[in-house]
């Protein structure tokens, strides 16, 4: 079994790994909604560690990102994470998280993603992030854990936030052009050496994940062997996520107002580490 509670602040279980894989976190985002929660009639009378809740999508395959992520080394010290540089070609991550629908951002799902811990209401049948939303709305304003009824706009918020989509993707695509553009040759030889971009993190991480693994860091160095040349020293290869791997986003949720006018309810965030796990 996973441990969700291990991915509301971060954390992994021993070295990072999460199921026979290991988590990476591409993005922290957010978005603010457009709509006031309102009632029919009036009233009569969240976590302050790094996300609220954990919400999980359908998975997507590990092969769909080869190619994402390009490892260039020279081939004397291949062991090496300091004297390696990397590449980036985003049309493929793009593609992996849109179905092939697009090649400049994802069309990721966010608010269909299923809260599997921490959810406003755990008995709820449909537990989706755009449900969950709604209901910490209620709870906010009203102490209850089943009140979303109580909204007369009650499936306009749940739209609200399934709006929001386009809005995170757009946001996760800006997020990663403003890393590329932050390095001195863009997406080609990307030093991470002494990087503390989160992405650098990524990097860091996928690399000494696969080298520290006997079948992933054994099928690296055959394909960097395949890939050298006589004569030349330097080489590359594809760094690779692997099934049982899980991409995640840090996706956060803010009101469109955070006083509740009815009876000065503070309404604060609320945020979802969402897990893509791959296959």
């Amino acid at each position: 079994m996973s441990n969700y509670e291990d991915l509301i602040t971060g954390s992994g279980t021993e070295d990072g790994e999460f199921y026979h894989g290991y988590a990476f976190e591409f993005a922290d985002v957010s978005a603010t909604m457009s709509l006031d929660p309102s009632f029919s009639i009036a009233l009569e009378d969240q976590l302050v560690a790094d996300v609220s809740a954990v919400a999980v999508l359908p998975d997507i395959s590990a092969s769909s990102l080869d190619g994402f992520i390009t490892l260039k080394t020279d081939s004397r010290t291949p062991e090496n994470p300091e004297a390696a540089t990397f590449d980036l070609d985003t049309s493929i991550l793009y593609a992996a998280l849109s179905n092939n629908q697009s090649t400049t951002q994802p069309a990721l799902l966010y608010s269909d993603a299923e809260v599997e811990f921490q959810s406003i209401n755990s008995v709820a049948t449909s537990n989706q992030i755009k449900h969950d939303v709604v209901r910490g709305l209620a709870f906010q304003i009203t102490g209850g854990y089943g009140a979303s009824d109580i909204f007369n706009n009650e499936s306009a918020l749940v739209a609200d936030v399934v709006t929001i989509n386009g809005t995170l993707n757009t946001a996760i695509a800006a997020s990663l052009t403003s890393y590329i553009n932050s390095k001195p040759y863009g997406a080609t030889d990307i030093d991470v050496s002494g990087g503390t971009e989160p992405f650098d993190k990524v990097l860091k991480n996928l690399f000494t994940v696969v080298v520290n693994n006997t079948t992933r860091g054994t099928a690296l160095l055959a394909d960097l062997s395949a890939n050298s040349t006589s004569g030349n020293l330097e080489t590359d290869a594809p760094l690779k996520f692997a099934a049982g791997d899980v991409i995640t986003f840090r996706v956060v949720y803010h009101p469109a107002v955070t006083t509740f006018a009815t009876n000065g309810a503070t309404i604060n965030p609320r945020s979802y580490r969402v897990v893509l796990p791959l296959t």
